[in-house]
């Protein structure tokens, strides 16, 4: 049986990832709250290297926080190269700068389904995000999507943005709809 925890507060500082956990290898985030972390990219789970899997299902990441990391990329979570899926899990009020993606930055793969990304505009706040920043709960740049299904990922006046070199793998849904920049 999984062990459910809860993980509050924990920080990585300004200059390294994933202010709850780093992730090298395999990592099941199962029914867990996941919240008030800090790092410079990926708040709560820090997602590194090409054998890197994690799994975060229904479970709740909130108020994590990159703005003040020298990339501030992945509010909540961050994916470099590895594998991520994402299912039936509520982000809200995470927070990026710079690079963007208040919930999810992403240059892996990627499956999101049946969530939900509640975070604020970046763009209503001009000192957060550069000249040259991506906005939105979810940003993907140059790795695979698999699917976005079922979830409001880019409704509700947010957005996903999803850069010319990503491969959309599976049909995206209306729900879902990226906008390729």
């Amino acid at each position: 049986l999984p062990i459910q925890v809860n993980l509050v507060e924990g920080t990585a500082g300004i200059d390294d990832g994933g202010g709850a956990v780093k992730n090298k290898g395999y990592l099941s985030i199962i029914q867990c709250a996941v919240s008030r972390h800090v790092a410079n990219q990926g708040g709560a789970l820090y997602n590194f290297g090409k054998a890197a899997y994690a799994e975060i299902v229904s479970s709740v990441l909130s108020y994590n926080d990159v703005s003040q990391g020298l990339e501030g990329e992945g509010g909540a979570t961050y994916n470099y190269q590895g594998e991520l899926s994402i299912t039936g899990c509520m982000y809200a009020n995470n927070t990026a700068a710079k690079g963007g993606g208040d919930s999810v930055y992403t240059d892996g793969t990627i499956t999101i389904a049946a969530s939900s990304f509640k975070d604020s505009d970046p763009f209503t706040d001009d000192d957060r995000l550069g000249d040259s920043a991506f906005g939105g709960s979810v940003v993907c740049v140059g790795g695979t999507i698999n699917t976005m299904a079922g979830s409001d990922t880019c409704s509700q006046g947010k957005a996903c943005y999803v850069d010319s070199y990503s491969h959309l793998n599976t049909a995206v849904d209306e729900k879902a709809s990226p906008i390729i920049v």
